[in-house]
């Protein structure tokens, strides 16, 4: 968070600096009309490229969309809570009507207690537009499957763009090969 606001602080005097001595003739702005954007660089060692080119993108759109400091402590807040797990999930029974029996449940989950995240809807929200809703993911799927029972039958909602991911594939098998007990389930978009 230091680099944060240091960084912020340099862009601020930056923006000063052009505001007040740039002048293109003919043409008077009001307000600010310089916008930058900025991201910490989170290198993945398997993919330097990748990692810079979505660095850059992310970036690129902070400085579009103008939510420096917001943009920049969601993705702070969301990467925390990917990197801690800090999601707890809920079951929800999925009823047979004819029987009254539970035939199945299905997964909710729920952010870090009180805090903006706890609500599932901001949560999923905040980390798609800060592109970390496939990672999320995956560890929602992960501790479902780590959390249900041999015998369960389990329903995990996940995104369309998660399932299409090109790692979708060796990642579940990864989960999987972690897993020693699997019961059945569905993973729905």
């Amino acid at each position: 968070m230091d680099v944060i606001s240091i960084t912020e602080r340099y862009i601020s005097e930056i923006q000063k600096y052009i505001t007040a001595h740039l002048h293109i003739p003919g043409n008077e702005f009001e307000g600010d009309y310089f916008q930058a954007g900025y991201m910490v660089l989170e290198l993945n060692s398997e993919t330097p490229i990748q990692s810079l080119q979505d660095t850059y993108q992310k970036a690129l759109a902070m400085a579009k969309k103008s939510r420096q400091t917001n943009y920049n402590q969601m993705v702070h807040e969301i990467s925390e809570i990917i990197r801690t797990e800090n999601i707890s999930l809920l079951s929800q029974p999925i009823i047979n009507v004819e029987d009254q029996t539970i035939s199945a449940m299905e997964v909710l989950t729920r952010g870090p207690t009180n805090s903006p995240y706890e609500h599932p809807l901001h949560l999923f929200s905040m980390a798609r537009q800060t592109n970390l809703l496939y990672p999320l993911e995956l560890i929602v799927i992960k501790k479902a499957l780590n959390q249900m029972g041999e015998t369960d039958i389990t329903f995990i909602n996940t995104s369309p763009q998660t399932v299409a991911h090109n790692d979708f594939p060796s990642d579940m098998d990864y989960i999987f090969s972690q897993l020693s007990v699997i019961g059945s389930f569905a993973i729905s978009t």
